[in-house]
C-alpha cells in the first residue's frame, strides 16, 4: 500500500490493516472504508474471519486508489 508520496507499506494482518485504516486513510473515505474497518475489528479477534478483513481491506483500498 503506498499512501500519496509515501514509501510502500507492508499491510500483514488485521491490526496493521486496522492502523492504517484509522492512522494512515486518506481523508476522504468511501463507502469500502467502514467495511473494512468493522471486517479488521472482527479479525482482530477472531480465528477464521482473517479473510473477510483482507478482501474488505482490498477493496477499500482499491476504491481509495492506495495500492501500490
Amino acid at each position: 500500500m503506498r499512501i500519496g508520496y509515501g514509501s510502500i507499506e507492508l499491510i500483514d494482518g488485521p491490526e496493521k490493516a486496522l492502523q492504517a485504516l484509522e492512522f494512515r486513510w486518506p481523508p476522504e473515505r468511501g463507502i469500502r472504508y467502514l467495511a473494512a474497518k468493522k471486517a479488521c475489528i472482527e479479525a482482530s479477534g477472531e480465528c477464521g474471519v482473517t479473510t473477510r478483513g483482507r478482501d474488505e481491506f482490498v477493496s477499500a483500498a482499491v476504491e481509495a486508489d492506495v495500492l501500490a
